[in-house]
């Protein structure tokens, strides 16, 4: 009983050694690798051009008031004539004369398109073009201020690993020093 747990401890020991990952190698990064990779990964650079488009999308929406507006209805009702001598029959808003049918189908098309607004429709078509630069000049921030974070990030990491390899070489050269005493 004893051996079988030894026996089990090892395998597993030894399973744990060769599943388990190898320390990785270390490097030194480029500074244009690491804001590459932090512009890939921003999610608020992402939201930012979520919000540009949200801003374009807009702007054509406001655009669309210059275009005419066309309707088309088709209206199918059942005709009750409350005075079967003047055989009138209103479907919606239309007045028809009176058929032989009970069922009245009409199909109606129209065009609008106003001839003057006193200036809203250009007003709300700059005020959409102002909100659209607005936007992408706030997407162009959060990308400089990404590029500061990461330039921040960057030079600390350098420091540090300067810093590191410095006392590396300290302390080898003092071992040096121990060891021709």
């Amino acid at each position: 009983m004893r051996y079988r747990v030894q026996a089990v401890v090892l395998l597993f020991l030894v399973c744990l050694l060769v599943l388990c990952p190898w320390p990785g190698e270390t490097r030194e990064l480029a500074l244009e690798e690491v804001m590459a990779k932090a512009i890939v990964h921003s999610h608020a650079l992402r939201i930012a051009a979520v919000d540009v488009e949200i801003r374009e999308a807009l702007l054509q929406e406001v655009r669309s008031q210059y275009y005419p507006r066309v309707s088309v209805r088709l209206n199918n009702e059942y005709r009750h004539l409350f005075d079967p001598e003047s055989e009138v029959a209103t479907i919606g808003d239309i007045v028809l004369a009176g058929e032989e049918s009970t069922f009245q189908h009409s199909l109606v098309a129209s065009v609008q398109y106003p001839l003057y607004d006193f200036g809203v429709r250009s007003h709300e078509y700059r005020s959409a073009q102002k909100g659209l630069a607005a936007e992408r000049h706030r997407a162009r921030s959060v990308l400089l201020e990404i590029k500061l974070r990461a330039v921040a990030a960057y030079a600390q990491a350098l420091e540090r690993m300067k810093r590191l390899d410095a006392a590396m070489r300290i302390s080898s050269a003092r071992m040096e020093i121990w060891r021709c005493m």
